[in-house]
Protein backbone atom coordinates (compact mmCIF):
# COMPACT_ATOMS: atom_id res chain seq x y z
CA UNK A 1 0.00 0.00 0.00
CA UNK A 2 1.51 3.23 -1.08
CA UNK A 3 1.69 6.43 1.58
CA UNK A 4 -0.41 8.30 -1.18
CA UNK A 5 -2.88 5.80 -0.63
CA UNK A 6 -3.21 6.28 3.03
CA UNK A 7 -3.03 10.03 2.84
CA UNK A 8 -6.22 9.66 0.61
CA UNK A 9 -8.10 7.24 2.80
CA UNK A 10 -6.84 9.11 6.23
CA UNK A 11 -7.21 12.95 4.87
CA UNK A 12 -3.61 13.34 6.03
CA UNK A 13 -1.60 15.85 3.72
CA UNK A 14 1.19 13.29 1.87
CA UNK A 15 4.20 15.59 3.13
CA UNK A 16 2.99 15.04 6.64
CA UNK A 17 2.67 12.01 6.66
CA UNK A 18 6.03 11.37 5.05
CA UNK A 19 7.54 13.02 7.75
CA UNK A 20 5.83 10.71 10.28
CA UNK A 21 7.07 7.87 8.62
CA UNK A 22 10.49 9.28 8.19
CA UNK A 23 11.08 9.57 12.00
CA UNK A 24 9.55 6.14 12.71
CA UNK A 25 11.88 4.77 10.45
CA UNK A 26 14.64 4.78 12.11
CA UNK A 27 13.21 3.06 15.08
CA UNK A 28 11.88 0.23 12.16
CA UNK A 29 15.54 -0.40 11.17
CA UNK A 30 16.70 -0.87 14.48
CA UNK A 31 14.77 -3.43 15.29
CA UNK A 32 13.88 -5.22 11.71
CA UNK A 33 17.33 -4.80 10.39
CA UNK A 34 15.80 -2.58 6.46
CA UNK A 35 14.52 0.71 5.96
CA UNK A 36 11.00 0.92 3.97
CA UNK A 37 10.51 0.89 0.66
CA UNK A 38 10.90 4.24 -0.94
CA UNK A 39 9.47 5.28 -4.45
CA UNK A 40 8.84 8.09 -6.43
CA UNK A 41 6.29 8.66 -8.67
CA UNK A 42 6.06 11.42 -11.57
CA UNK A 43 3.30 14.12 -11.41
CA UNK A 44 2.33 16.05 -14.39
CA UNK A 45 3.22 19.68 -14.83
CA UNK A 46 0.60 22.25 -16.49
CA UNK A 47 4.02 23.22 -18.66
CA UNK A 48 3.38 19.98 -19.98
CA UNK A 49 6.12 18.86 -18.05
CA UNK A 50 6.94 16.26 -15.45
CA UNK A 51 8.06 16.33 -11.99
CA UNK A 52 9.38 13.42 -9.59
CA UNK A 53 7.58 13.05 -5.83
CA UNK A 54 8.64 10.17 -3.15
CA UNK A 55 6.31 8.17 -1.68
CA UNK A 56 6.82 4.93 0.52
CA UNK A 57 5.21 1.55 -0.34
CA UNK A 58 4.74 -0.57 2.58
CA UNK A 59 3.41 -3.84 3.93
CA UNK A 60 0.66 -4.68 6.34
CA UNK A 61 3.02 -5.00 9.39
CA UNK A 62 4.78 -1.71 7.96
CA UNK A 63 1.31 0.27 8.09
CA UNK A 64 0.31 -0.70 11.29
CA UNK A 65 3.16 0.76 12.30
CA UNK A 66 2.70 3.74 11.62
CA UNK A 67 -0.91 3.57 12.24
CA UNK A 68 0.21 3.66 16.07
CA UNK A 69 0.81 7.68 15.76
CA UNK A 70 -2.88 8.26 14.30
CA UNK A 71 -6.01 8.63 15.66
CA UNK A 72 -8.85 6.07 16.32
CA UNK A 73 -10.80 6.87 13.24
CA UNK A 74 -7.72 6.92 11.13
CA UNK A 75 -6.29 4.01 12.19
CA UNK A 76 -9.27 1.53 11.92
CA UNK A 77 -9.74 2.95 8.49
CA UNK A 78 -6.85 1.61 7.42
CA UNK A 79 -6.99 -1.76 9.30
CA UNK A 80 -11.01 -1.88 7.76
CA UNK A 81 -9.08 -0.94 4.30
CA UNK A 82 -5.98 -3.88 4.85
CA UNK A 83 -8.83 -6.89 5.65
CA UNK A 84 -10.63 -5.96 2.05
CA UNK A 85 -7.36 -6.21 0.79
CA UNK A 86 -6.79 -10.03 2.43
CA UNK A 87 -10.68 -10.92 1.29
CA UNK A 88 -9.80 -10.03 -2.41
CA UNK A 89 -6.60 -11.96 -2.33
CA UNK A 90 -8.26 -14.96 -0.09
CA UNK A 91 -11.09 -15.18 -2.66
CA UNK A 92 -8.18 -14.89 -6.05
CA UNK A 93 -7.48 -18.18 -7.84
CA UNK A 94 -5.37 -20.88 -6.07
CA UNK A 95 -3.66 -20.92 -8.91
CA UNK A 96 -1.69 -17.64 -8.86
CA UNK A 97 1.77 -17.39 -7.84
CA UNK A 98 3.09 -14.89 -5.74
CA UNK A 99 4.77 -13.13 -8.34
CA UNK A 100 1.28 -12.87 -10.27
CA UNK A 101 -0.31 -11.26 -7.13
CA UNK A 102 2.61 -8.96 -7.50
CA UNK A 103 1.84 -8.30 -11.06
CA UNK A 104 -1.44 -7.44 -10.46
CA UNK A 105 -1.08 -5.20 -7.37
CA UNK A 106 1.51 -3.02 -9.67
CA UNK A 107 -0.54 -3.20 -12.50
CA UNK A 108 -3.71 -1.57 -9.93
CA UNK A 109 -1.10 0.96 -8.46
CA UNK A 110 -0.04 1.96 -12.13
CA UNK A 111 -3.61 2.70 -13.38
CA UNK A 112 -4.60 4.40 -10.19
CA UNK A 113 -1.34 6.48 -10.98
CA UNK A 114 -2.38 7.22 -14.01
CA UNK A 115 -6.47 8.09 -12.67
CA UNK A 116 -4.53 10.29 -9.74
CA UNK A 117 -2.87 12.25 -13.05
CA UNK A 118 -5.70 12.87 -14.81
CA UNK A 119 -7.78 14.82 -12.01
CA UNK A 120 -4.34 16.73 -11.32
CA UNK A 121 -4.75 17.74 -14.53
CA UNK A 122 -7.87 19.00 -14.70
CA UNK A 123 -7.84 20.10 -10.80
CA UNK A 124 -4.93 22.30 -12.36
CA UNK A 125 -6.98 23.72 -14.88
CA UNK A 126 -9.55 24.95 -13.00
CA UNK A 127 -7.00 26.65 -10.47
CA UNK A 128 -7.01 30.31 -10.91
CA UNK A 129 -3.44 30.74 -9.61
CA UNK A 130 -0.25 29.05 -10.54
CA UNK A 131 1.42 25.78 -9.14
CA UNK A 132 4.09 27.51 -8.13
CA UNK A 133 2.23 30.37 -6.37
CA UNK A 134 -0.27 27.99 -4.83
CA UNK A 135 2.55 25.77 -3.59
CA UNK A 136 4.34 28.90 -1.78
CA UNK A 137 1.27 30.15 -0.27
CA UNK A 138 0.77 26.56 1.51
CA UNK A 139 4.21 25.53 1.98
CA UNK A 140 6.82 26.96 3.85
CA UNK A 141 10.67 26.85 3.38
CA UNK A 142 11.17 24.92 6.43
CA UNK A 143 8.79 22.59 5.60
CA UNK A 144 9.79 21.78 2.26
CA UNK A 145 13.59 21.44 2.55
CA UNK A 146 14.01 19.21 5.39
CA UNK A 147 16.33 16.44 4.06
CA UNK A 148 20.16 16.67 5.31
CA UNK A 149 22.94 15.40 3.94
CA UNK A 150 23.32 12.68 6.57
CA UNK A 151 19.57 11.41 5.40
CA UNK A 152 20.31 11.33 1.47
CA UNK A 153 23.81 9.80 2.03
CA UNK A 154 22.53 6.90 4.73
CA UNK A 155 20.25 6.20 1.16
CA UNK A 156 23.09 5.43 -0.64
CA UNK A 157 25.16 4.24 2.19
CA UNK A 158 27.91 6.63 2.20
CA UNK A 159 28.70 9.28 4.89
CA UNK A 160 27.54 13.14 4.88
CA UNK A 161 31.33 14.32 4.42
CA UNK A 162 31.27 11.85 1.36
CA UNK A 163 28.10 12.79 -0.33
CA UNK A 164 29.54 16.88 0.56
CA UNK A 165 32.85 16.23 -1.77
CA UNK A 166 30.70 14.12 -4.47
CA UNK A 167 28.31 17.35 -4.65
CA UNK A 168 31.34 19.70 -4.96
CA UNK A 169 32.98 17.67 -7.26
CA UNK A 170 29.86 17.66 -9.50
CA UNK A 171 29.06 21.41 -9.40
CA UNK A 172 25.79 21.17 -7.65
CA UNK A 173 26.81 22.90 -3.95
CA UNK A 174 29.82 25.18 -3.15
CA UNK A 175 31.03 25.92 0.46
CA UNK A 176 29.50 29.02 2.10
CA UNK A 177 31.23 30.17 5.16
CA UNK A 178 31.76 26.88 7.43
CA UNK A 179 28.47 25.35 5.29
CA UNK A 180 27.41 25.12 2.08
CA UNK A 181 24.94 26.35 -0.24
CA UNK A 182 23.62 25.09 -4.03
CA UNK A 183 25.81 26.72 -6.63
CA UNK A 184 23.99 29.46 -8.93
CA UNK A 185 23.60 26.74 -11.70
CA UNK A 186 21.09 24.64 -9.54
CA UNK A 187 20.39 28.18 -6.95
CA UNK A 188 16.28 28.24 -8.23
CA UNK A 189 15.92 24.63 -9.18
CA UNK A 190 14.25 23.73 -5.74
CA UNK A 191 16.70 21.44 -4.67
CA UNK A 192 18.28 22.79 -2.01
CA UNK A 193 18.31 25.89 0.03
CA UNK A 194 19.82 27.22 2.97
CA UNK A 195 17.73 27.47 6.16
CA UNK A 196 17.82 29.60 8.91
CA UNK A 197 18.26 27.46 12.72
CA UNK A 198 18.14 28.33 16.14
CA UNK A 199 21.11 27.39 18.06
CA UNK A 200 21.49 27.21 21.87
CA UNK A 201 23.43 30.74 21.70
CA UNK A 202 20.37 32.47 20.57
CA UNK A 203 21.65 33.00 17.75
CA UNK A 204 20.50 32.28 13.99
CA UNK A 205 22.39 30.02 11.51
CA UNK A 206 22.48 29.01 8.11
CA UNK A 207 22.58 25.34 6.79
CA UNK A 208 21.95 23.55 3.66
CA UNK A 209 19.23 21.40 3.30
CA UNK A 210 17.38 19.90 0.59
CA UNK A 211 13.62 18.65 -0.31
CA UNK A 212 12.31 15.11 -1.44
CA UNK A 213 12.88 16.32 -5.52
CA UNK A 214 16.58 17.36 -4.57
CA UNK A 215 17.05 13.76 -2.82
CA UNK A 216 15.85 12.14 -6.17
CA UNK A 217 18.19 14.11 -7.92
CA UNK A 218 21.07 13.46 -5.77
CA UNK A 219 20.35 9.74 -5.99
CA UNK A 220 20.06 9.90 -9.83
CA UNK A 221 23.43 11.64 -9.73
CA UNK A 222 25.15 10.04 -7.27
CA UNK A 223 24.86 6.04 -8.93
CA UNK A 224 25.54 7.49 -12.27
CA UNK A 225 28.80 8.08 -10.75
CA UNK A 226 29.67 4.40 -9.57
CA UNK A 227 26.74 1.94 -10.43
CA UNK A 228 29.13 -1.19 -9.06
CA UNK A 229 29.21 0.82 -5.79
CA UNK A 230 25.90 2.11 -5.39
CA UNK A 231 23.45 -0.55 -6.95
CA UNK A 232 22.93 -2.75 -3.67
CA UNK A 233 22.32 0.51 -1.21
CA UNK A 234 20.20 2.37 -3.87
CA UNK A 235 16.26 3.11 -2.45
CA UNK A 236 14.68 -0.07 -3.76
CA UNK A 237 11.52 0.47 -5.19
CA UNK A 238 10.16 -3.18 -3.45
CA UNK A 239 12.13 -4.65 -0.89
CA UNK A 240 12.36 -8.68 0.04
CA UNK A 241 9.41 -10.59 -0.10
CA UNK A 242 6.69 -7.78 0.91
CA UNK A 243 3.33 -7.82 -1.17
CA UNK A 244 2.79 -3.97 -2.90
CA UNK A 245 -1.04 -3.16 -2.21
Amino acid sequence: MSSREISEMTGKPHNDLMKSIRKMEASWCKVRGGNFSLTYYETSLPNGGTRKDPEYLLNKIECLYIATKFNDEARAILINRWEELEQQQATAPNQLSRMDILNLAMEAEKENQQLRQVVEVQEKKLCQKSAKESFAEHITDEEKYILTATAIGSRLGISAKELNKQLLAMGIIRVLGDDYSMTSKYANSGYGKRIAMDVRNAKTVERLRFSYYGEAFIVDKIKGLDKTRYTTKSIPVTKGTNLIY
